[in-house]
């Protein structure tokens, strides 16, 4: 031993020195690994925020929902109903199988509902929707003559189809 700052035959200046390449050779190869790890995750990081930016200039031409743009509604008119016109059907009619229709108790030919329901199937018109009847069938009428009477109303109005009479 030569003096105080031999330590098994190197000085700690040596030793200080090995440590430290021990420490860089321990930590080196997570470091190149994490900093891999990083640019991948920037990378990435930044593709996403591209799409993000794309998507957002998507969704601006997008129109908010309840608008109606062009070609994306049926051409079928809506429904008094769901334009808050009307609160339900106008009438519940019973078709009969001689080609009239019973309601609230007369009886009655499609032509002759045609003119008594006129000014509600006017004011439909003039509102761009449609009136909703239910009609029924009678006991007796053919499927046939069902979908002909069917057929006959929905020249005027929409028809919910309920149970016979």
């Amino acid at each position: 031993m030569n003096g105080r700052n031999d330590i098994i035959g190197y000085t700690l200046a040596e030793i200080a020195l090995l440590l430290l390449f021990a420490i860089i050779a321990i930590f080196l190869p997570k470091y190149s690994t994490l900093s891999a790890h990083l640019r991948a995750q920037t990378a990435s990081r930044l593709l996403l925020e591209k799409e993000v930016a794309a998507l957002k200039e998507q969704l601006a031409l997008v129109k908010p929902p309840g608008a109606s743009p062009a070609g994306l509604r049926s051409r079928q008119m809506p429904s008094c109903i769901e334009r808050k016109l009307a609160s339900g059907p106008i009438f519940s009619a019973v078709a009969l199988s001689n080609g009239k229709y019973r309601v609230g108790g007369e009886e009655l030919t499609a032509s002759e509902i045609r003119s008594r329901f006129a000014e509600q199937i006017a004011d439909a018109d003039k509102h761009e929707c449609r009136q909703r009847i239910q009609l029924g069938y009678s006991t007796g009428m053919s499927a046939e003559q069902f979908v002909q009477a069917q057929v006959q109303m929905e020249n005027w109005f929409y028809v919910s189809k309920i149970v016979h009479y």
